[in-house]
């Protein structure tokens, strides 16, 4: 399930003698669905960074093929000798950057797991060292 800052934050939990107190627990809870929005808006960031990168790469793709299967051209009678684009070169940048971006986009989703993951085991262990005091 996952979890979104709407849900922190209407998150409520009964009161019990000598439990915690409300006030920290809220603002414990606003400050978590502020860290997972912002992750969420980084996600987000991310992802659009990726489709435009790719868009970017399919593009470079057609213009290499249209450039392999375009007919060949009468050869003017003086030739002028114009750089041709290097393609090959532009698709192999394009192509590093689509991987560098998927690869952030990893880790910043396997960050934020694990952050997610320490904090739900911190917020499960609290009860039992606590009721141990007891």
């Amino acid at each position: 399930m996952a979890i979104t800052p709407a849900d922190i934050q209407a998150q409520t939990f009964s009161e019990a003698k000598r439990g915690y107190d409300p006030a920290e627990v809220d603002v414990f809870l606003e400050t978590l669905s502020s860290e997972v929005d912002a992750m969420l808006a980084k996600i987000v960031d991310l992802k659009g960074r990726l489709t435009a990168t790719e868009q970017q790469l399919a593009d470079a793709q057609a213009q290499l093929a249209q450039a392999q299967d375009a007919p060949a051209q009468a050869v003017p009678a003086a030739p002028v000798a114009a750089p041709a684009p290097d393609f090959s070169a532009q698709e192999r940048q394009i192509s590093a950057a689509l991987i560098a971006a998927q690869q952030t986009a990893e880790t910043i989703v396997n960050d934020a797991n694990e952050n997610a993951e320490r904090i739900r085991n911190e917020a499960d262990a609290k009860p039992a060292r606590l009721s141990a005091r007891l």
